[in-house]
């Protein structure tokens, strides 16, 4: 099973050049927003490092189960004093980082991917320093579209990512699910905010 997961994302990111890598959505820059006073940042799944790219932080890191990810993100990242990208596959390993080194961590819809997240959530933890700052982004399965079609047809594989396989969404999450899974995992002083999912122009701002 590990191996297809692995075969499926390195597939993913193959084509992901020529559709995803660089579209940014107002969950991007909400997210960048959050971060945006942070040194240093370390993003959780960071595929081609479209948007890590993206953060003001002088000091990038970020970790994809994919080597192919990870190679178009060493050509993207850019930083002023250094960039850390390294393949892990967090279901099973641990972050390759000390306690309390990151000011920021990013996890911009991963955790619906993974068969462990608290774990996942746990180790974000661990690498942040004290008064450091995480912001995740999710699919919320409680949103009112969701919850109508799911009514009617019974079914919650046509929100599954781009559809390439039938269970590439594993998790799913309400606002309080994943609320109650930070705490769990020792985030404290938590905020929600909604995204519509929009694709927005490179540059723009939101606050």
């Amino acid at each position: 099973m590990e191996d297809s997961v692995e075969k499926f994302y390195e597939e993913w990111h193959e084509s992901a050049r020529s559709n995803r890598s660089e579209e940014l959505r107002d969950r991007d820059l909400m997210a960048l927003n959050y971060v945006k006073d942070c040194n240093s940042v370390l993003e959780l799944g960071c595929g081609c490092g479209y948007v890590l790219n993206k953060t003001t932080s002088s000091v990038k890191a970020g970790i994809d189960i994919s080597k192919t990810a990870i190679e178009f993100a060493k050509v993207e990242v850019k930083s002023s004093v250094a960039t850390d990208l390294r393949v892990v596959n967090i279901d099973k390993e641990s972050l390759p980082w000390e306690n309390g080194v990151y000011d920021g961590c990013m996890a911009i819809e991963v955790l619906e991917h993974l068969f462990d997240p608290v774990k996942a959530l746990a180790e974000l933890n661990r690498v942040l320093k004290d008064d450091g700052k995480l912001v995740v982004t999710i699919p919320n399965i409680g949103y009112f579209i969701f919850r109508y079609y799911h009514m009617v047809t019974g079914e919650v594989s046509n929100f599954h990512g781009n559809g390439m396989i039938v269970n590439e969404h594993i998790r799913f999450y309400s606002v309080k699910s994943m609320v109650s899974l930070l705490k769990l995992t020792g985030f404290g002083d938590i905020k929600v905010r909604g995204a519509l999912k929009l694709v927005v122009p490179d540059g723009q701002k939101t606050n």
